[in-house]
Formats: structure tokens, sequence, C-alpha cells
């Protein structure tokens, strides 16, 4: 006799998004889903791991956000959580808890008289690192977060130099708390690196060769 196995329904599985009304949210293990008024879903996580309340926006659906890259998040920062209090860092940090948007200014402040590329840097921070990051404390901040940017930019089709950019000026602003504060976590310093793709060189046709050839040369 064959017994029948009921498969576990995901939390989060479609249906259950679709069937929520604005304003409703599902949750587990510290991840929700809420839905907002413009029927766009947005994923959060609020949990508490070794003592300390970890809360924030992952990101919306609209951006491209997956249960995958929420979970991806949940666990670099319970893992970091795990890693502070293992080495006794829990507590001490001076800097992990500010927001983005307030380490981001003193920074630029301070670039301005030591850096020429300051002006693209207040541009790369008001409109790519600010929205996304802006409110966000710096210990809240993951490396998953950031791979996430780096993918919705290059959908956005901004170029690999830009994105580059972009991410070191979000690197040199953790160097900068880090300064105040060497027990700040920088999560930069674990991105993947990024394969550029060469471009193919397309050769002359025959055509365009012989035409390149019989070109009448000009005296100067």
């Amino acid at each position: 006799m064959t017994t029948a196995v009921k498969k576990r329904t995901s939390t989060f599985s479609e249906k259950a998004k679709k069937e929520l009304a604005p304003g409703q949210e599902i949750s587990e293990n510290g991840i929700i889903y809420r839905k907002r008024k413009d029927g766009c879903g947005t994923w959060r996580y609020d949990f508490t791991q070794s003592g300390i309340r970890h809360k924030g926006v992952i990101g919306s659906d609209r951006d491209g956000v997956t249960l995958s890259q929420a979970r991806d998040v949940v666990s670099e920062i319970r893992a970091k959580a795990i890693t502070e209090r293992m080495s006794g860092r829990t507590g001490r940090s001076t800097q992990s808890t500010r927001l983005f948007r307030e380490v981001a200014k003193e920074y630029l402040d301070w670039s301005e008289t030591h850096h020429q590329d300051h002006r693209h840097n207040v541009s790369r921070m008001n409109n790519h690192l600010l929205p996304r990051f802006g409110e966000r404390r710096l210990g809240d901040m993951t490396t998953a977060m950031i791979e996430t940017m780096r993918t919705e930019l290059r959908r956005a089709e901004v170029s690999a130099q830009t994105i580059q950019r972009i991410v070191s000026l979000l690197s040199c602003t953790f160097d900068f708390a880090q300064k105040s504060d060497p027990n700040l976590d920088n999560p930069t310093t674990r991105l993947s690196r990024v394969k550029h793709q060469k471009k193919e060189v397309v050769p002359f046709t025959r055509e365009e060769t012989d035409a390149l050839r019989n070109r009448p040369v000009i005296p100067p």
C-alpha cells in the first residue's frame, strides 16, 4: 500500500502573494512580503539575532527582487551577527547603527577637498546610492544587497565602467566610516568578480575592402 505524501505549500507561493490585499503581508523566518497599494510587492526582513533586532527593506518585485535573493540577504545578516558575537565585536561598533545617508554626507564633505571626481561622486551618490541605501544602517547593508544593485543597473543598461565607479564610491564610504570604527564590516569586499565580455570585432566585407583599396587618393 502506497501512502501519498502531501507536498508542503510554500508560504511565498505565487498564489499566496496574489491573494494578498493592499497592506497585507505574509512572513516566514524573518522574511516579509507585503503588498503595496499600487499592487506591487515588497520584500522586507525583521528578526532578532544574537540579541540585536535587524529590520529593513530588501527591494520590490518591480526591482526584480526574488525570494531567493531575499533569503540570501537574511542569511548573510544572520551569519554576520553570529561572527560578530563569536569575535566579541557585538556592541562595540560605533558606526554600524548609523544611517548610510549620514555617513555618505560626511564622506562627500571630506572628499570635496580630497577628490578631483567629487562632482561626479555627488551625482552617483544622489542618483544611485542614496535612493537605495539612504535609510539603511551601515551594519544592515550586505553583499547580497549590493550584488542585487549591480544586477539591476546592468539590466538598466548602465555601462560596466559606471557601475564599477558606483560600487567604488560605496566602498570608499565604508572605508571612510572604518577610520573611526575598525570593527565595521565593508560588504563590498566580498563582491563577486564581474567578467566583462569582449566586444566582437566585425571585419570588413570583401566589397568594403575593395572599395577602400580602389578609393582615389586625394593629394594634399
